[in-house]
């Protein structure tokens, strides 16, 4: 007896036409994942190429592609973030790479720029409140239309606090020729609690505080208290070079050092030495009665060196003498810049003066003096 099959054969032209219906929704699953992959990591790409600029500009020591200090080299920042880009998301010569410092989340005046697209070094002088911020902005769009995927713009900030100097603090021995014990005769309840503070250099900060109760002896009932207080000091050793400031300065050959923009006038003040050098006084003279455009007369209000006010007021005369500052005024090694804010644009400069006197051991007998012709 046989069997009939009543199961049908399978036509191929059906499964032909079946799967000629599933290849686009495949194709087009696929080219999704290969997308939103490609978008995560653009991303990614970005994000990381920020911290590497932010990080080298954050480094100490000279920059790779000049002579200046790493924050100060531009073109350096924006090659750390290129070499991040391996599907080049972004152009690090445009505006797509963008440098800034400000002095920390709470600085009313944030996001000031340091390296305007084309500039190979900047001269920012940080302090140890100043941070460096590197934006970078990438685009990413899809290969193919055909997944619902918008062209959009990833955008990435980065910032570091920039570590300029710190003080070292250390314990020292006691010096030379400090030892002994007081003895007292009788029975005496003596105590003796010397204070000494030793600071043998103006660079680093040495602070040495010994306390001790010696025990002396006694015969007899007499009550003999004592105290004894002994405060050596030292003579700081003299730093050398610093005539190098002026020396430099002559060496630019340019009768108009003193440069004016816009409400500001400043002057670059270069540092060939290893060690900083503390400012004691500024003396300031600027065209007051004529230097603005508008109604002649110009006021100073404030005064900036390392980036940091030194000085805030309302002068209205013509010259001015800062003997007390309200931030440290030193010049880092490599140089700094000190600026003059007005109350009105400087368009009519003549006759500016400027002269600063040092307090740096060694540097009190080479004063900068800048006259503009």
């Amino acid at each position: 007896m046989k069997l009939k099959n009543f199961a049908p054969k399978k036509n191929v032209a059906q499964a032909m036409v079946e799967f000629a219906i599933v290849l686009p929704i495949l194709l087009l699953l696929l080219y999704g994942l290969l997308e939103v992959g490609r978008l995560l990591f653009m991303y990614t790409t970005v994000i990381n190429a920020g911290r590497q600029a932010v990080r080298y500009g954050s480094a100490t020591g000279i920059g790779s592609t000049s002579t200046v200090l790493r924050y100060q080299d531009c073109d350096g920042i924006r090659l750390a973030a290129n070499k991040a880009d391996y599907l080049n998301a972004f152009n690090h010569l445009t505006d797509d790479v963008q440098i800034f410092w400000d002095n920390g989340p709470a600085d009313a005046v944030a996001d000031r720029p340091i390296c305007p697209v084309g500039t190979a070094a900047s001269n920012w002088a940080p302090t140890n409140e100043s941070r460096l911020i590197v934006y970078v902005r990438g685009r990413f769009i899809p290969l193919v239309k055909l997944v619902p995927l918008a062209p959009r713009t990833i955008e990435s900030t980065s910032n570091r606090t920039i570590l300029v100097s710190i003080s070292i603090e250390v314990t020292l021995p006691p010096p030379p020729g400090v030892t002994g014990s007081p003895t007292a005769t009788g029975s005496p309840t003596a105590t003796s609690s010397p204070t000494m503070t030793y600071t043998p250099s103006p660079t680093l900060l040495y602070t040495y505080t010994p306390s001790f109760t010696p025990r002396p002896t006694s015969t007899g009932t007499p009550t003999l208290p004592g105290t004894a207080s002994l405060t050596p000091t030292t003579t700081p050793t003299p730093v050398l070079n610093c005539d190098q400031l002026q020396i430099k300065l002559d060496e630019l050959n340019d009768p108009n050092l003193i440069e004016v923009d816009k409400k500001t006038m400043f002057l670059a003040i270069p540092n060939p030495n290893p060690y900083w050098v503390t400012i004691s006084s500024v003396f300031v003279r600027w065209n007051y009665s004529a230097g603005s455009s508008s109604d002649g007369e110009l006021a100073l209000r404030q005064v900036h060196i390392n980036g940091a006010e030194i000085w805030t007021g309302d002068i209205s005369v013509d010259k001015l003498t800062i003997n007390s500052f309200l931030a440290p005024a030193v010049i880092p090694p490599g140089g700094t810049i000190i600026t003059f804010t007005f109350d009105k644009t400087y368009a009519n400069p003549l006759g500016e003066e400027l002269e600063l006197n040092f307090s740096t051991p060694g540097c009190e007998g080479f004063p900068v003096h800048v006259i503009n012709q």
